[in-house]
């Protein structure tokens, strides 16, 4: 049975612009959901610079700088990004003239982040952003801590553990009062 040569090429045609079509809308749906989890993204970096300045506040209008004190709030934030881990990372780059700022990304799309700037020290207080603060800090009670991290993670309960909170925390003691992020342990 001989097949003519038009059909071959028009059913390879046809096939060829189902697959480009099924690609352009594939890339354009893919491209639309990352700007809306670059927006929510967004909201949760600004929620967090927010509260760490407001932390910050509270501990230089509340004590004494030289008092060995520290302030903890918790954060309201998303388990995760329509089932997607996400981080938040705590960047201070005033040596290279960027400033401090807070970044939330995707966990499996480090290209999908988003930053707000922090606006600590705006009124000429001694503070340290803690990005390399490792020591755990006690509060309240001998069984829970603040383990401080310059990075925190938030995900499904799968991947992360959904006890855990991610916390904001402002710390006076010896030198400069510090302020940064962290996860609250309790029982140990």
């Amino acid at each position: 049975m001989d097949v003519p040569i038009q059909n071959v090429i028009g059913t390879v045609a046809l096939i060829a612009l189902i697959v480009g079509v099924g690609l352009a809308y594939a890339m354009y749906t893919s491209s639309v959901e990352a700007d809306a989890m670059k927006q929510e993204l967004k909201q949760i970096a600004e929620n967090v610079a927010l509260n760490i300045v407001e932390i910050s506040n509270l501990l230089n209008f509340a004590s004494n700088p030289t008092s060995n004190s520290t302030l903890i709030k918790t954060l309201e934030l998303p388990d995760d990004l329509t089932g997607r881990a996400y981080a938040i990372q705590i960047l201070n780059q005033t040596t290279e003239g960027n400033g401090c700022f807070v970044r939330a990304f995707l966990v499996s799309m480090n290209s999908t982040f988003s930053d707000s700037q922090i606006t600590i020290n705006s009124m000429g207080y001694p503070l340290e952003l803690a990005t390399s603060f490792h020591e755990e800090l006690d509060v309240r009670y001998e069984t829970s801590k603040v383990q401080p991290s310059d990075i925190v993670y938030a995900g499904p309960e799968e991947i992360y553990d959904s006890i855990r909170r991610i916390v904001v925390w402002a710390w006076a003691g010896s030198g400069f009062p510090m302020v940064g992020i962290g996860t609250w342990k309790t029982g140990g």
